[in-house]
């Protein structure tokens, strides 16, 4: 069984709960990096509601902790591919070869009890 749990992303659109939002998500990320061997290259907002969680996170990443985060990127895609200036579905840092995280303001987790 699974629990999708789900916010308004656009709800956060005043600077101050931006900021307390990305703080939290970039504090939870780092402390869960903390205790696991795993290693981001990128975190990715997937459109539209997660490309300003994951921009303002990977800002607030590089100024927590500058020596490990501060050459993290950020990508997000578009809903229907540009084919005029630089193109494509993706934006921001390439994910190919990458490890990428995906933020978004849709979650998701396995109730543990029941599986």
């Amino acid at each position: 069984m699974y629990i999708t749990l789900l916010f308004d992303g656009g709800l956060f659109h005043p600077a101050a709960l931006l900021r307390s939002i990305s703080t939290a998500y970039a504090q939870s990320i780092r402390e869960f990096l903390s205790h696991n061997p795993l290693q981001i290259d990128v975190l990715f907002g997937p459109a539209y509601k997660g490309i300003p969680l994951a921009t303002a996170t990977v800002d607030k990443l590089g100024k927590i902790e500058p020596e490990r985060f501060g050459s993290l990127g950020y990508s997000f895609n578009r809903k229907e591919a540009k084919d005029h200036g630089e193109g494509g579905n993706n934006v921001g840092g390439s994910l190919k070869a990458k490890k990428v995280m995906v933020l978004d303001d849709v979650i998701r987790e396995v109730d543990k009890g029941r599986d």
